[in-house]
């Protein structure tokens, strides 16, 4: 009987894990997802600005979120590279509200 008990405690500590596991996985993909959503997003209505010599009217919050999100379940290396895209946005940002406007 003891060793019956013991099975179903291993049992349930092994499948908790896997279900950790899992959502870990797909928290992570979703993460990854909206990242790469949101950069798709903002170098859109980077380059949009830029090709119609117009200062850039990106709406920041959403991707704010998708960095932050990821920092939560990813990889450090993940969470630096998704920082260096933010410092480019803001960069690109920058250089596009000193742009001239088109004429």
């Amino acid at each position: 009987m003891a060793g019956t008990l013991l099975g179903v405690l291993a049992g349930g500590v092994l499948a908790r894990r896997t279900q950790e596991r899992h959502w870990l996985k797909d928290t992570e993909a979703e993460a990854y997802a909206a990242v790469l959503r949101e950069y798709t997003r903002v170098e859109f209505d980077l380059r949009m600005a830029h090709v119609e010599r117009r200062a850039p009217k990106v709406d920041w919050a959403p991707w704010g979120a998708a960095p932050t999100a990821l920092s939560l379940v990813a990889e450090d290396r993940a969470v630096s590279a998704a920082e260096q895209l933010a410092r480019t946005f803001v960069s690109m940002e920058a250089h596009l509200h000193n742009a001239e406007p088109q004429q």
